[in-house]
């Protein structure tokens, strides 16, 4: 059964060695609601929360660094901001949302924000960066690469309805899903 009110997230490892089990737990609670969405191999954790119940009520984003000093994001008006991938080094990136629709940010590990929108959409949703700062995600039902130039690149699977990106590799190979357009 699941409960109404979450009262922490956490980070767990797991390591097996010689059948030897161990794990530790890091409690993160930022508020109402805390959902770490992706760690790197440093530790570093990044993701999103909310501090009240209720509909209506913003999404902020967070990035916990391997110390565990905590960082929390709020871009735009306000309405919702999400961390959906981090890098080895710490740079992540995620969406924001706007009156206007989503938009989409790399934050660098020093905390330095670059935004950007996919420019054939009003909503741009990254969802990965890789080691070299290429980021994958879509917009509409298309994907889409952004070089760590900021050079934008739209792309469909062929023959499909839908796109959707959802990590890339350090070498820039993307996988995702995608939906066949019907035939009749």
């Amino acid at each position: 059964m699941f409960t109404r009110k979450l009262v922490c997230s956490w980070i767990g490892a797991f390591g097996l060695a010689a059948g030897a089990y161990c794990q530790t737990y890091v409690p993160i609670n930022l508020g109402y609601s805390t959902l770490p969405a992706t760690i790197n191999e440093a530790g570093a954790v990044a993701g999103r929360y909310t501090e009240h119940a209720g509909p209506g009520k913003p999404t902020y984003a967070f990035v916990r660094d391997a110390a565990g000093v905590i960082t929390r994001i709020n871009l735009g008006s306000g309405l919702g901001t999400y961390e959906d991938s981090i890098n080895g080094a710490g740079a992540t990136t995620g969406s924001y949302l706007s009156p206007g629709g989503a938009h989409g940010f790399v934050r660098d590990p020093a905390g330095n924000f670059s935004f950007f929108d996919v420019p054939t959409g009003n909503y741009t949703y990254p969802v990965s960066i890789n080691a070299g700062g290429a980021v994958t995600g879509y917009s509409g039902n298309d994907g889409f690469l952004r070089d760590a130039d900021g050079t934008i690149t739209s792309f469909d699977v062929p023959g499909s309805l839908t796109t959707l990106p959802v990590g890339i590799n350090a070498v820039g190979t993307i996988t995702g899903d995608y939906q066949k357009r019907q035939r009749h």
